[in-house]
């Protein structure tokens, strides 16, 4: 009973510090896009957008859908804390909410498309496997059937062999008694 419990408290540890890696993925993407978007501020203030759009494909990559959610609303939050500060590429206060905005719909598309593709992925390998655990069954299925098949030829041929020398040796017997009288026709 103890072993059981401990079974399960492993099962259960093992998906929830699955589960924290994920969303910590989620969260270190976020802030690495957010810190080369403030250190690179002066070469690709308009065109940073890209990086944020980038973690949340990550994390929706490596996590799930969940974790690209948590990372466009971290991505969201950051720029509305950091309002009107200009080296933020997505800042409401200076470039207003439409970039917000499109970044949300950008990231929020790519985030479904990311997981969705992930999910096909593992539905195929799946399917992979199972198509292949059938192969093996059924190959060593055919394999034991011709087995069987082969040690029923052996035994039919065998068994035929003690009737046909006993038919051998009548015809042998009447062709020496008897072979003068058949004709060539009959024989």
């Amino acid at each position: 009973m103890e072993t059981l419990k401990l079974e399960i408290f492993r099962f259960y540890f093992q998906r929830m510090s699955s589960r924290i890696r994920n969303f910590a993925v989620a969260v270190l993407s976020t802030f690495l896009a957010w810190g080369v978007d403030v250190l690179l501020e002066e070469k690709f203030n308009e065109s940073s957008i890209g990086l944020y759009i980038a973690a949340a494909l990550v994390a929706t990559w490596r996590g799930g859908l969940w974790p690209g959610l948590l990372s466009i609303a971290l991505t969201i939050g950051v720029n509305v804390i950091f309002f009107d500060h200009p080296y933020l590429s997505l800042a409401v206060g200076i470039h207003g909410f439409e970039r917000l905005i499109l970044f949300a719909l950008i990231a929020l598309v790519v985030s479904i498309l990311a997981a969705r593709i992930r999910r096909n992925q593992q539905q195929l390998a799946d399917l992979n496997s199972q198509l292949e655990d059938k192969v093996k069954q059924r190959t060593a299925a055919l394999n034991e059937s011709n087995r069987q098949l082969e040690a029923f030829c052996y035994t039919l041929a065998h068994d035929l062999r003690a009737p046909l020398r006993a038919i051998e040796g009548f015809a042998g017997i009447l062709i020496s008694d008897h072979g003068t009288e058949l004709d060539r026709d009959t024989a």
